[in-house]
């Protein structure tokens, strides 16, 4: 499972949730939980957003532009807090990290 790290997200990057880790909603919040390690997380509102967001695979800058129209936050400091969740969420392996593919 590749890794991302937040001072190099790239824009063509494309993130999914790990389909090992299981999770449920509760109200605004998503509780998470690893199988194969055991840990377990919860998310809250923005969070559980970005998680909905990415069930299936989505490029950085999509997913920046869902939040930006969502919530009143400007694309940079959208950019910045949600790689630094998505860094978090890779090194917890509860997502899938990839590139876009190009020419189907």
């Amino acid at each position: 499972m590749t890794l991302i790290e937040s001072s190099v997200m790239d824009p063509a990057t494309t993130i999914c949730r790990n389909p090992e880790i299981m999770f449920t909603e509760l109200g605004d919040k998503t509780m998470t939980m690893n199988i194969e390690t055991g840990n377990y997380h919860e998310l809250n509102s923005i969070g559980s957003a970005i998680w909905r967001e990415i069930e299936q695979p989505v490029q950085i800058d999509l997913l920046r532009d869902r939040l930006c129209n969502r919530y009143d936050v400007s694309p940079e400091q959208c950019l910045s807090e949600m790689s630094d969740f998505l860094t978090e969420l890779s090194a917890l392996q509860m997502v899938v990290v990839g590139k876009e593919q190009t020419g189907n």
